[in-house]
């Protein structure tokens, strides 16, 4: 409780117990301590560069080396099929000798173009419509 009568507050429940007061606090700065903590974050922040330069130019050697196993894989696949051809002879059972390899048979028919089917459509349906006309014209006399 609070006592009105003008007396000073009891020390026991005041809550500046024990806390300095701006006429006795003393502010000193410890110089070299501040020094050495702006030393380390600066060491810190070169350091986490280097890590970062570090990082970059080990993602782009990963990738190299990817690139370069590719290549490899694909240098000894083409090797092995040079070394294949290579090897080959006349009495290979993957070679089969043909006398006129370019030569088509008298009964082949070659392969028409779409512009070519179109118009041989076009004009059958001609004629199929004059044919028409025709038999028409001839059912016309008769009857």
């Amino acid at each position: 409780m609070r006592d009105l009568s003008g007396s000073r507050p009891d020390p026991e429940c005041s809550p500046q117990k024990n806390r300095p007061t701006k006429r006795n606090r003393k502010y000193k700065t410890d110089f070299p301590a501040l020094q050495e903590k702006e030393l380390l974050e600066a060491i810190k922040l070169q350091l986490q560069q280097k890590i970062d330069e570090a990082f970059e130019h080990l993602c782009v050697l990963q990738d190299l080396r990817q690139t370069m196993l590719t290549d490899l894989q694909n240098k000894n696949i083409t090797l092995d099929i040079d070394v294949e051809q290579y090897n080959m002879s006349v009495d290979s059972n993957a070679i089969s000798h043909k006398p006129h390899p370019t030569r088509r048979p008298k009964e082949y028919l070659l392969p028409i173009s779409l512009a070519t089917s179109l118009l041989l459509v076009v004009s059958l349906a001609l004629v199929l419509v004059l044919c028409a006309q025709f038999l028409i014209a001839v059912v016309k006399v008769v009857l």
